[in-house]
């Protein structure tokens, strides 16, 4: 099949084999193919032009993505398979992990941070969060380094937080411990907290 191509605005080519279109691509992409009009091309060279063609693209939404904020590798490839062949999804993590963009530990580790300090995540949460984000359990239990007492610490900072008047009330005080579950922290703990400020807490899982 003979080769030609068309120039279009804003540094996208049209590439053809034999007067049919099979792909649109970039001025930089085209340059890697060492074509020329009038080269002669098989099915499998056009096939393996669009598989590099889909990686290269796959790359540059991962590249945007990451500009946008940190990924884990996991997050990254499943949001690029909602475009992208799982080859090219793969391929553009991989190569954004080669070059020092996308590092597991470094993020489980900023995101660890942030939950605990920001949010008031427990580390049961945390690490919860973690593997949602395609993290191994591995690199979330070793990136989470929450000590008991910095976990307890933040529990009572959490319901100091909430005035005496509002915990006095059975319905606020209801809302406040089931919010405080729902951030990973275990019920018998949060009575103890409640009970240190003098608040009632009486409140147990089946009611």
């Amino acid at each position: 099949m003979r080769f030609s191509l068309e120039r279009l605005k804003g540094g996208r080519v049209r590439l053809f084999a034999d007067g049919e279109q099979f792909a649109i691509v970039t001025e930089g992409f085209l340059r890697t193919l060492n074509l020329k009009e009038g080269d002669e091309l098989t099915a499998e060279e056009i096939e393996d032009i669009l598989t590099e063609q889909s990686k290269a693209a796959a790359l540059n939404k991962a590249l945007r993505l990451i500009t946008h904020r940190m990924h884990s590798r996991g997050e990254l490839v499943e949001k690029l398979r909602r475009e992208f062949p799982k080859e090219a999804a793969q391929y553009a993590a991989d190569e954004a992990e080669s070059m020092g963009l996308v590092n597991d530990a470094e993020f489980s580790s900023l995101l660890a941070e942030e939950l605990f300090l920001r949010k008031g995540f427990a580390r049961r949460r945390i690490i919860d969060e973690l593997r949602s984000r395609g993290v191994s359990a591995e690199v979330a239990d070793s990136a989470v380094n929450i000590s008991h007492e910095d976990e307890q610490g933040r529990l009572k900072q959490l319901v100091e937080e909430i005035s005496p008047e509002r915990s006095a009330d059975e319905k606020e005080r209801r809302r406040l411990i089931n919010n405080l579950l729902r951030k990973g922290y275990n019920l018998s703990d949060i009575n103890r907290a409640l009970e240190y400020f003098g608040a009632e807490a009486d409140y147990n899982e089946t009611d």
